[in-house]
Formats: C-alpha cells, structure tokens, sequence
C-alpha cells in the first residue's frame, strides 16, 4: 500500500497536467517540473536488445503535458556503442518548440509543433523505419512521412529507452513532458512482433502483449491507476458541522453555519457567500438537497406539521425562509432525493430519540406532504445507501431492528430493496447474511447507466477508526465485488458523514468524508478516482514466463494427442479394425453405420453443427436456457480454443459483442454471462472454461463431446492415415451432415471459421473420391458427396461425383435429376445457365 500511496501523492501533484486525459491509458513520463532523480524512464532492452538482419520498425503514440517545458528526449535508440537515433523535443532560443529526428550530431528532421500536422491536444503517430537493404531511414510522424539516406553500420544491436537514459555513454535525464502508449516493435514490414500498450502493468516492469518481452520502467505515473488508486482532492477545516450536496455536473457545495462554499471540482477553485443570520447547523441532519432543474440548494424539514422549504439565493446570499430547528434531529443519517418523474421530494428512514424510522415522507410539487411507512416489507432503519433510476428507487442495507426501538438491539442489513416512486410498491431483490466484516453502505449509491450494477462506499459501523471501500453491487443477484484501494474514515455516528457523487462530465467518482475531531472541529476531505473503477487484478500484469506460450503449446498438443488416441482406440473397438478392402459396404451397413453414429451426435455435450444445442448428462435438450450472448461468447471460446490453443481475449470479445459499450459494461457483461455457462455446463460434462492471462479457453476432459471438436480430430485423423477405417470415415460423414458450422449466427465474426471449415472438409472429402478402397464403392461415395453438398450446395465437384456414383450403379434418372435441380439452384444464384449439359458433365 504504501507504494500505492507514493503514487496517489505524484497524482495529486500533477492532477492539473493530466486531467485532459483522464480516461486514457499510457505512460506519463515525470520531466523537468521533478527533479532528476525522480524522472521517467521506459527501457525496452533493459533485459536484452533487439538485432535487425534487414529492417526495423520502432512505432509509438506520444501526448504533450499541458505543463513541463518543450524539451527533452522522447526516445533514444543506441546502435553499437558509438551511433545513436534520437527522438527529441526541442525548444532552442528565438524558435517554435519542435519534434526533431536527430543521428548522431546530425538533425535530419525536424517539424514545428505549431504545424498542422502536429497535434498539440491529442495523440500523435511516431514511427521511425530503419530499411537496411535500400538503405533508407523512414521517419514518419502522423501524415508527415519523411524518406532519407542511410548507411548502416556492420553492427545492427539496438538499445532501445524512452525517457531518462541511464547507458554510457549516451546518459541523459533531459526528459520530454510526454504521454507515451502502444509501443511497437517490427522486424518485418506489418507485421508487429512486440507491443506495449502501457496499460496493464507491473512494479516497474511492463511486459509485451505479444510475447511477454520484459520492458523495465523507473518512476512512472501510470494513467490507469487513476482508475484504482483515490487521490485526495481537498482537505478543509470548519469549527462547527458542515454538509455538503452536489450539482450533478462538477459543482460541490459546502454548508456551514453561516457560510456556503461553491467548490469547483475541475479547477479547484472555491468561492464563498456569506449569508446572515447564522443557521443551527450543529442541529440539523443532511436535509439540504440541489435542485438541478432550478440550480439552486434547498433546505426541507418534515418535522413541523407544516414542513418547512427554504431556498438559497446565490445573488442576494440569503435564505428566502429562516432556517430554526431547536431541538435535535428525529431523522437523522436519513436519506433524501428527488424524484425524477414528477420532482417530488422525498425523505425516508432515519434515527433520532433512540428509534429507527421506516417513514416514507413525500412532498409534491403542489406542496402537499404525504406520509407512508415500508412496514412490513423493510424494517426501520437508518444509515441505509439509495440511488434512484428513471422511476425507480434501490434501497441498500442499514442500521435497526424490525421493531424500531433502539433498546431491543441493533441489526446490520445486507439487503437489497427497489421500490416504484410512482406506487412505492416494494419489490426485495436480494438478501444475505452480514460477514464477519460488519459492513454497512454510505448514504449514496450511484446506478450505472443500464440500472445494472450499482457503486457505494463500505465501513464497518462498529469502530471508530475505519476505512471505507467502494463496492459494485449487482442490482438482481447477491453479488459485491471491491474496486480500488482504500480511503481513510473516522465514524462517530451522528458526527460523521460519507457521500458518493459521480460527475458524468468529469468522468469521475468523488468522495466526501466529514468526521469530528477532538478538538471540535470538523474535518472535510474530498477524494477523486476516474470512472470507470477498476480493482487491482484489473491493472496489474501477472509475472510473465517467456516460454510460457511453449509450454501451452506442448499442454495443447499433448491433449489433443490424447484425445487422438482415444478416439483411435474406440473406434477400433468398436468396428474390430474392419478397413475398406476391395469389398464393397452394402445399402445396409452403410445406413447402419449412419444411424449408430447419428445417434452419437445427441449424445450430451455441445453441438455446433446444425445450429447451436446443447443437451445435458440426463439427455435434456438445455439449449433454451442459454441466452443469444451466451451462445455467442461459449461459440467464440471454443471457436477460438481450436484455431489456435490460446483461446479468444477479453479485448476481441468486448469488440465482437460489446463493442458499444464502456470497459466496465463490456467487463460485467463478460463475468456475469460467463458464470452462467460455467452453471450450465456443471450439467452437462467435463467442460472447464478458464481464463489465462485474459484469454478465456476451454478443455475438454474425459468424455466431453462436442461436434465440431470431434469432426475436426476425425478429419485430422483421415488426412494423416491412408487405411482408410469404415467406421471412422462413417463417423466423419454423420457428424459433418448434421449442417454448417452455426448457421443462425450472421455475425462478420463468424464467416472466416464457417468458411474455414466448410473448405477444410470439402477439400479433404473430395481427396478420398479417388481413393482405391473408394472407387468401387458407389454407394460410399454418393454419401461423401451429399456431405459435401450440406455446406456448400453448388459445390461442382460434389454434384459430379454423386452423378457419376449414381450413372455407375444403374440409377441415370435419379443423376439426370440430381443434375437438373443442381441447374435450376445454379441459374437462380448465379443468374445465368450452367456451361454444361448432363452429358458433357458426367464425361469430365
């Protein structure tokens, strides 16, 4: 933690300079504004260097800091020990700052960062070509694209470091104020062999997306921790209570005694409006509401007959009505809002005179106040997390008893409530028992955009020095999760405060904690992280192997020779090593053999051929239980785990199925769909999904059965053996008539694998036509080419061999026939007559 904190302190200092690109990801280097012990550097070769035989690419995205000077190296590329590639801003006396390509002493570029094709404000494309056959140097930065000539020397070792460099001798600590993401590196022309995208990372080691290559990082400020660590926006003293409500936008408003503070979150700026007479804030609850269709800060108290509304005007700095509250609060640690559907007011729960509310209070636009209670359906409670959404109302949680009455104990609630504001007609979604941790939710819980998840602050009620940690809380299911790290809270019941706020322009969550310190003042803190919010495992990258794609690589081979061998051995069992002589299967085996083997393919397991089932281990057709996303992403996994072993990323699925969505949709998407599979695959076989360093795959063990799995092993199998065995090709042939390879999947995703194996298995197919065991066996042979024709209609060669099959043992007819429908389908797509008449076909 305390490396976490080191890091909040750099964010806290730079908040100004990055704040432009909150929502970014990269690397931004710390230059001239620190000292030089304290700058960046990012060594791609710290562990060993890159060699070119003929060509090299170095290819980046750089973004200027609004603060820092104009100056300083980008990167430094160290050829040998005597000649040097430099990338450099350069600011020189009397000139424009500009972007310079410098070798050795000499500058052989340099462009003006007040060019147009210089972005200042966002991200710009760096890539620097070294073509050693056309001895040629290609320095291209954005559209600009610069050619000169270059001789290269004998030695082509490159050492590669962008920021400070610490290699003698080519040491510097002149480091430009720079933004730097998506490192790539090229050894032949488009084709990237490492790529750093700056994202996810280490301590001080960032690794390669492409193959684990260790790059090693001093001093970074990554800006994705922004998204896990809370950085301390503002701290600030009052001698009495203060409460605070928020615009919605980026405004904060503190509310003192006699004082309001408008507290601008984007620049920090805060302005004061005194306001006479002094209110009893030291006896008033949070009862102070924003209302972002007037812009102005309202006070409510339901507890005089008549309820009392005042208004703050910012122009004259007064309260339109006096605020007087003599008594302690009877409500207290309640909850406020308004409603969006018809800007109601209203109040709910609360503690004052050792009871626990359960009051709804609601007062209407018309100004009249209504009463109700949640009895029986919530208990009375206070200390209790809202978030309102559209007309509806989320209820988390609290302190009470289902009697109310302090004396008969205190109970911590982990439930879930969402009430309609049009009817306050209760709905529970969910409960569970309280842990060990004794957790409660802050006042507020902030709903995201889909109403699916929701966000809110958790301490432990019980003691006085605390923390407090955001949670995401799934919205139907018994499900918290933590993000982030952690903030410092001191709970003194009544005496302390902690509200959550999410601004939507900023992108940020905001935290406010107020507690009362011994001295009797009142102690205000505000926090920020950027929205989305991510946890630790989210942004840390896991210690790479470097032979650990080799090593998954033998797993996977070693598997499949498994599977390869006991697919072998059964199939031998079961046809007694009967292979294709020169005798010729009759109508009855072959049709005995299809029907066994078609009776195989519903068998449980997954079923990709023909349209997408699946069918449990009590031989129950499960398919109806699965959603069209978890069709698609269990499709996409096993799709993925055949191509090539790896499996598909967390990044190809968001842009497959949640391409439209933010990181934090698209992650919750995944988990949640993805836990459902695995339910529903418990009841089928011995599937495992699992998910290694962000590639999700999928293993198949013992007896797991899945179609497309089991055809290509059997076509794998029959272009390696040349005695061919009956059952196996049988097998095959049933398997593959099921259908195309998920037909009601019309996605762009799909159309590479449907027609990769649609092409797999014609071409293999058609190889066995003239096969010596095959020829004399028409019959065999019309069956291989109705196969083929299940994929692929019009195929050609698959209508000539079933015609041919068919004039050889007697049936012209049925092949004239066969043939013309095949004329009728061809003019209809193709729109035009096919070349050929029957004769001339079948004499190919």
């Amino acid at each position: 933690m305390s490396n976490h904190k080191s890091i909040l302190i750099l964010l806290a200092l730079i908040y100004c300079s990055v704040f432009y690109a909150q929502n970014e990801t990269g690397l931004l280097f710390k230059s001239t504004y620190i000292n030089k012990d304290q700058r960046t550097s990012l060594h791609l070769t710290s562990n060993s260097k890159f060699v070119f035989n003929s060509y090299f690419s170095l290819e980046f995205y750089i973004r200027l800091q609004e603060r820092g000077d104009k100056f300083g190296y980008i990167c430094r590329i160290i050829n040998g020990e005597n000649s040097n590639f430099d990338i450099l801003l350069n600011n020189s006396f009397g000139e424009d700052p500009n972007l310079n390509l410098v070798v050795g002493k000499t500058n052989l570029f340099k462009l003006p960062l007040t060019n147009s094709h210089f972005r200042l404000k966002t991200w710009n494309r760096i890539k620097l070509t070294l073509d050693k056959n056309n001895k040629t140097l290609i320095f291209r930065v954005n559209d600009t694209i610069s050619t000169l000539k270059y001789t290269y020397p004998s030695n082509r070792d490159l050492d590669v470091c962008f920021g400070m460099n610490q290699s003698p001798p080519f040491i510097t600590s002149d480091v430009a104020s720079i933004i730097l993401k998506n490192v790539a590196v090229s050894f032949k022309p488009d084709e990237i062999k490492y790529l750093w995208k700056l994202n996810k990372h280490g301590q001080n080691i960032v690794y390669d997306d492409n193959h684990s290559k260790e790059a090693k990082v001093l001093n970074p400020i990554w800006l994705i921790d922004s998204h896990i660590l809370w950085g301390n926006h503002k701290q600030l003293n009052f001698p009495s209570k203060v409460f605070t409500v928020f615009d919605e936008d980026k405004t904060l408003y503190l509310i003192s005694t006699n004082k309001i503070y408008k507290y601008n979150l984007l620049d920090g700026v805060i302005t004061e409006y005194r306001f006479s007479p002094a209110i009893p804030i030291n006896s008033l609850s949070n009862q102070f509401i924003f209302n972002t269709r007037k812009r102005q800060i309202e006070y409510y108290d339901f507890e005089f007959s008549k309820p009392v509304i005042s208004h703050f005007n910012f122009s004259t700095k007064s309260w339109d009505v006096s605020i007087v509250h003599k008594n302690g609060p009877s409500y207290q640690h309640h909850n406020l809002f308004y409603s969006p559907i018809d800007s109601s007011v209203f109040q709910i729960f609360g503690y004052g005179f050792h009871l626990y509310r359960s009051d709804v209070k609601k007062l209407t636009a018309e100004g009249k106040l209504l009463s109700k209670s949640f009895l029986p359906v919530i208990s009375p409670r206070y200390l209790s997390a809202v978030g309102v959404k559209d007309s509806l109302l989320y209820i988390y949680g609290g302190v009470g008893n289902q009697n109310g009455r302090q004396e008969f104990g205190t109970q911590l609630y982990n439930d879930l409530y969402c009430v309609n504001l049009r009817n306050l007609q209760v709905t529970k979604k969910w409960g569970r028992e309280i842990t060990d941790k004794n957790e409660i939710a802050a006042r507020t819980l902030v709903l995201d955009s889909a109403s699916r998840k929701g966000y809110a602050l958790f301490f432990n009620p019980t003691r006085f020095s605390s923390y407090l940690i955001l949670n995401e809380i799934d919205l139907q299911n018994p499900i918290t999760h933590s993000l982030a790290d952690t903030i410092p809270y001191y709970f003194q019941d009544t005496e302390s405060e902690a509200s959550l706020f999410y601004s939507k322009p900023l992108q940020k969550l905001f935290t406010v904690t107020i507690h009362k310190s011994e001295n009797n003042f009142f102690h205000l803190n505000v926090y920020e992280i950027s929205y989305p919010v991510f946890s630790a495992n989210d942004v840390l990258q896991s210690v790479h192997n470097k032979y650990y794609w080799w090593y998954l690589g033998i797993i996977f081979l070693f598997l499949c020779l498994i599977a390869f061998l006991y697919l072998r051995l059964r199939n031998r069992k079961k046809t007694n090593n009967v292979t294709l002589q020169k005798n010729v299967l009759n109508d009855n085996d072959i049709k005995e053999l299809l029907s066994q083997t078609s009776n195989e393919t519903k068998m449980p397991g997954i079923h990709l051929l023909g349209g997408f089932q699946v069918i449990d281990k009590n031989n129950h057709d499960i398919t109806g239980e699965f959603t069209p996303v978890m069709k698609q992403i269990l499709s996409l996994i096993i799709l993925y785990t055949c191509k090539d072993g790896k499996g598909i990323s967390n990044v190809k699925l968001k842009d497959i199925l949640w391409y439209d969505k933010s990181e934090e949709s698209a992650r919750n998407n995944r988990s949640v769909n993805i836990s459902k599979i695995r339910l529903l695959l418990s009841s089928i076989s011995n599937f495992e999904i699992s998910n290694e360093n962000s590639y999700w795959s999928i293993e198949f063990k013992d007896d797991a059965y899945c179609d497309y799995v089991q055809s290509l092993l059997l076509i794998s199998d029959l272009q390696k053996n040349k005695n061919i065995n009956s059952e196996q090709l049988i097998s095959v042939l049933s398997i593959i008539s099921s259908g195309e390879l998920l037909p009601n999947i019309q996605e762009d995703w799909m159309d590479k694998f449907k027609s990769g194996y649609s092409n797999l298995v014609i071409d293999v197919l058609l190889s066995l036509k003239d096969h010596v065991n095959l020829i004399e066996n028409p019959k065999l042979l019309i069956v291989i080419a109705d196969t083929i024709l299940v994929l692929d209609t019009l195929n050609e060669d698959a209508i000539l061999l079933k015609c041919k099959a068919l004039v050889k043992i007697g049936r012209v007819k049925i092949a004239k026939d066969v043939f013309d429908s095949f004329n009728k389908e061809y003019k209809l797509l193709m729109n035009e007559e096919f070349s050929k008449s029957f004769d001339n076909f079948i004499k190919q």
